[in-house]
């Protein structure tokens, strides 16, 4: 439907087509030629074309959102089953131990979440990457995603690489020995002291430190020597180090499992 403006003396009228006759006559709601309605074209409104956008703006934001969220989803250390077996779970928790097999260079961390304890294993990949770029020590925190492994019917985690793991080292509280008790079980310390005791052992060895208030136990395990591919040494009779690492236990006697056998530690 074509619209035209014409003149008529001083006044000015819009006309248009009809669309029965064909016929060139003033835009009104009906042709004075045929009398046929005009029916005018439906046009959106500006405000519901913005009111459209923003709910499909919004819904495309909840759909990020979502995925984002489900794909950082962290799992309940309890909740992990064995029906879960091949699955990807990420998991948080805190480092208390750490296992080495050299011969196929497979690591090992144990740990403990707040509704429970898993292992979380790597193999020659992981393990080479841990060395290059550092591992979490004994007493931190870490965010790790793997696959859901079951063995002898016991869940644990296949961890391919580094990049699958967030260490959130944790800062040790400087202590003396007397103060160290159950009360702080699972938190890292620092102390300085002089070896009184060492005792060997085929797994590896337990020795005693004491400082000018107390003293306290903690152990090496040869595969955790054998993990700095042999670098760390296990301190003599009489050497006075600064030790760093987790409170444990042993028949409920607080003892320290060091966090680090190389870095700050030993």
């Amino acid at each position: 439907m074509n619209n035209k403006t014409i003149q008529k003396g001083e006044i000015e009228v819009e006309t248009t087509n009809c669309p029965s006759c064909g016929k060139m006559v003033p835009k009104k709601e009906y042709c004075e030629i045929c009398g046929a309605t005009f029916q005018p074209k439906k046009r959106i409104k500006t405000k519901a074309i913005f009111i459209f956008i923003l709910i499909i703006a919004a819904i495309g934001i909840s759909m990020l959102i979502y995925g984002y969220v489900v794909g950082n989803r962290i799992t309940p250390i309890a909740n992990i089953t064995t029906d879960m077996e091949g699955q990807r779970k990420r998991i948080q928790g805190t480092v208390i131990g750490i296992d080495y097999w050299d011969t196929y260079e497979r690591t090992t961390f144990f740990i403990m979440g707040e509704t429970g304890f898993i292992e979380v294993s790597g193999w020659a990949e992981f393990t080479t990457d841990l060395k290059l770029s550092g591992y979490p020590g004994i007493g931190d925190k870490i965010i790790v995603e793997g696959e859901v492994s079951v063995y002898l019917g016991q869940v644990s985690l296949e961890v391919e690489n580094v990049d699958n793991m967030l260490i959130e080292p944790q800062i040790p509280i400087p202590v003396n020995i007397e103060n160290i008790g159950l009360a702080l079980y699972g938190t890292k310390v620092i102390i300085q002291g002089n070896i009184t005791e060492v005792n060997e052992y085929d797994w590896g060895s337990i020795l005693t430190i004491e400082d000018a208030t107390d003293e306290i136990e903690f152990e090496i395990t040869t595969n955790r020597i054998a993990f700095t591919d042999g670098r760390a040494q296990i301190p003599k009779e009489n050497e006075t180090i600064i030790l760093m690492g987790m409170v444990s236990h042993y028949r409920f006697e607080p003892q320290i499992i060091p966090s680090y056998l190389i870095y700050n530690t030993i």
